[in-house]
C-alpha cells in the first residue's frame, strides 16, 4: 500500500509539473537561465554521461559474450563489432558535448574531450565486465537485446521528433540573433520561424528544444 501511495504522489506531482511547465515555460526560463551557470554548463556537458557509460557497459558486455559464449565466427563478429561501437561511440559523442558550444565551448581543446570521453567509456567497460562476471548468461543476453532496443528506438524517436517539431533553444531566443517573439510552446512547431531565419545561418541544433535529449537520456539511465 505503501509503495502505491508513493507512485500515485510521484505522479500526481509529475503532472502537476506538466501543466505549470507547459502554460509557464518562458517565465520559468527567464527566472533560471543563466548562460554562463557552471551548474548548467556541467549538465549540458556531463548530462548524458550515464548513458554513455551503459553504452560502454553493453559494448564491453557484447565482446565478452562473442569470446566466451559464441563459437560461430559470424556470431563473434557481429557481437565484436556491436560492442566496440558501444564503446567508441560513446568517446566521441561525450567528448564532443563537453568541449562544444552546448557545453564548455572549448573547441580548440579537443583533447580534452578526447580525455573526458575516454574516462566516461572506460567506466562503462569496468561495469560491463563486473555485470558480465556476476550475471547470468543467458539472462544477460535477454537483457543486454532488450536494452538495446529500447535505447535504439527511444533516442530515434527523440530526434526524429525533434526535427518535426523545431522548436527555438531559450538561449537561442535570447542571442542577439533571436528574440523572444519566436517563443514556441512545446506543443508547437517552429517550422516557419526557422524557414524565415534560413537566410541568417543560424544552426540547426538551435531549433530542437523539444522534446528533451537530456531527458531523455535520464529516462534511460534510471
Amino acid at each position: 500500500m505503501v509503495k502505491k501511495i508513493d507512485f500515485i504522489v510521484v505522479f500526481l506531482v509529475a503532472i502537476l509539473g506538466i501543466i505549470v511547465g507547459s502554460f509557464l515555460d518562458l517565465q520559468i526560463n527567464e527566472i533560471l537561465y543563466f548562460p554562463n551557470n557552471a551548474f548548467g554548463l556541467t549538465l549540458s556537458s556531463i548530462g548524458e554521461a550515464p548513458v554513455y557509460v551503459l553504452f560502454s557497459a553493453l559494448g564491453i558486455i557484447s565482446i565478452l559474450l562473442g569470446w566466451n559464449n559464441y563459437k560461430k565466427w559470424y556470431q563473434r563478429i557481429i557481437l565484436f563489432i556491436l560492442g566496440a561501437a558501444g564503446i567508441l561511440l560513446p568517446i566521441y559523442f561525450q567528448g564532443d558535448h563537453f568541449i562544444c558550444v552546448d557545453g564548455f565551448n572549448i573547441p580548440s581543446s579537443w583533447y580534452i574531450g578526447l580525455i573526458v570521453g575516454l574516462v566516461v567509456s572506460g567506466l562503462g567497460v569496468l561495469l560491463g565486465i563486473y555485470l558480465y562476471k556476476v550475471s547470468d548468461s543467458d539472462k544477460l543476453v535477454r537483457y543486454l537485446i532488450t536494452l538495446f532496443v529500447i535505447i535504439v528506438i527511444s533516442i530515434l524517436v527523440v530526434q526524429v521528433t525533434k526535427t518535426i517539431m523545431d522548436r527555438p533553444r531559450y538561449r537561442f531566443l535570447v542571442s542577439k540573433e533571436g528574440s523572444l517573439n519566436y517563443f514556441c510552446q512545446w506543443w508547437e512547431r517552429g517550422s516557419d520561424i526557422k524557414e524565415f531565419l534560413s537566410s541568417s545561418q543560424i544552426p540547426s541544433d538551435e531549433f530542437k528544444s523539444f522534446p528533451s535529449g537530456h531527458t531523455n537520456i535520464a529516462a534511460l539511465a534510471l
